[in-house]
């Protein structure tokens, strides 16, 4: 499943046996998501996207 805002996209990749990996991409800097900011240390403006991108993703999901 993947979530974005006009800068940023999680994505989150579900897997059949273990936990659910994401990917986090800013989509300004990187249009063709080539660089996972997850692979290195968020800024505050990332990490607070991060988390408003997955919360909406749970939202939508718990919707009926």
């Amino acid at each position: 499943s993947s979530m974005r805002n006009a800068t940023y996209k999680v994505i989150r990749n579900y897997r059949l046996a273990g936990s659910p990996v994401d990917e986090f991409y800013d989509l300004q800097a990187d249009p063709f998501e080539t660089r996972d900011l997850l692979r290195g240390t968020l800024t505050p403006v990332q990490a607070a996207n991060l988390q408003a991108l997955k919360a909406a993703t749970e939202q939508l999901r718990a919707s009926p």
